[in-house]
């Protein structure tokens, strides 16, 4: 009995001991290892230009453009949006050339006109907003048609656009691409300030929009030309 008086508090230190050791190696058998995959120095994002589809077209976002599909995906900073606001796609420049002029924003907006359900009424409804303003057919195949609207444009406050607005009837579809570039009044800007982004720059710009439209295609791979 004195053995175990004089010894009780290291048996009960051994035991202890004894059980934490058991534990550690109860846990190190139970735990799973947490892994955390770090990207490689060669992970990149998806490559330029993208190709996105509705099932019905297909079209190409291409380098210095980003896409959106709603108002709130824009991060664009301009006093005018580079699309309105009511749209399916949204393709907006986020390049750099334009830099120190008073260029704002360009973009081309798509939207499925489902209210416009005949050939007609999308070909020759004048754009929202607009009243008379009336088209010129731009193509014209067996398969679909493509009319073009002139003069779209808006401003507020000493801020423009400049613009087009194209329809495409096919296949029972009506869908609808406007083309749209902002910028300030280069008048109001402080004197050597900034370069002006001319009406030969908006033009070059509008037709750059034009360009990415060309690379629409239609199920089956058809290519849209005017």
């Amino acid at each position: 009995m004195n053995f175990y008086k004089n010894n009780k508090g290291t048996i009960i230190t051994v035991i202890v001991l004894i059980l934490i050791a058991l534990g550690g190696r109860y846990f190190q058998k139970k735990a799973t290892p947490i892994i955390v995959e770090v990207p490689s120095a060669t992970t990149t994002l998806a490559a330029t230009p993208q190709t996105h589809s509705d099932g019905v077209i297909t079209f190409v976002v291409p380098k210095d453009f980003e896409l959106a599909l709603n108002s709130e995906q824009i991060i664009a900073s301009s006093y005018i949006p580079p699309c309105s606001d009511i749209f399916n796609y949204c393709l907006y420049y986020t390049g750099s050339e334009y830099v120190g002029t008073n260029f704002e924003a360009t973009g081309i907006r798509i939207q499925n006109r489902i209210d416009l359900k005949t050939v007609i009424t999308c070909l020759n409804t004048s754009p929202t907003g607009y009243t008379g303003l009336r088209s010129t057919i731009m193509a014209s195949t067996t398969n679909y048609t493509i009319s073009l609207f002139q003069g779209i444009g808006d401003a507020a406050m000493g801020h423009y656009t400049n613009g087009e607005l194209f329809r495409l009837a096919y296949d029972g579809t009506c869908y609808e691409f406007e083309t749209r570039v902002g910028a300030s009044q280069f008048a109001n800007s402080v004197e050597g300030s900034i370069k002006e982004f001319t009406a030969a720059d908006s033009k070059s710009v509008i037709q750059k929009l034009r360009d990415i439209i060309t690379t629409i295609t239609l199920k089956g791979g058809e290519k849209i030309l005017f």
